[in-house]
């Protein structure tokens, strides 16, 4: 695991939840409750039902496609974590509040009561296992 590859958790969790989203509104479009028309006057079956099935058959791709990246990102973020977890738990601990929460350097210090000199060390360290786990693999 390198430095860069912790950097995109962010990143991969908010095109996840985006995704996410996307997928809800796509489901509901697709099977969600229909109105009905209810104006009392009587409906043929003629037209419409080719495109409209031409509409739900590109919706339900659309979903396949979607729900398919996201399970993409859902490994990645796995594997982000799987890494991490290796770590000793102040090193864990580290990793998770820069990279996972986001927190600049310096209130990670404040978190976890160290000096700024103290963080950088851990973190450098936590890196040289995450590299030196990435070279085992």
């Amino acid at each position: 695991m390198t430095k860069e590859e912790l950097k995109e958790y962010q990143e991969i969790k908010r095109e996840r939840n985006h995704l996410e989203k996307k997928i809800k509104e796509i489901e509901w479009e697709l099977y969600g409750p229909r109105s009905q028309n209810l104006d009392g006057m009587p409906r043929t079956g003629t037209g419409g039902g080719d495109v409209l099935e031409h509409k739900l058959d590109r919706k339900s791709k659309l979903l396949e496609l979607l729900q398919d990246k996201k399970k993409e990102l859902d490994a990645a973020l796995v594997r982000i974590e799987e890494a991490i977890e290796k770590l000793e738990p102040r090193e864990r601990l580290l990793v998770r509040l820069h990279y996972i929460d986001g927190m600049k350097w310096e209130k990670v210090a404040v978190q976890m009561d160290y000096s700024w000199r103290q963080v950088h060390r851990i973190h450098a360290a936590a890196l040289e296992k995450l590299k030196e786990d990435l070279t085992k693999s």
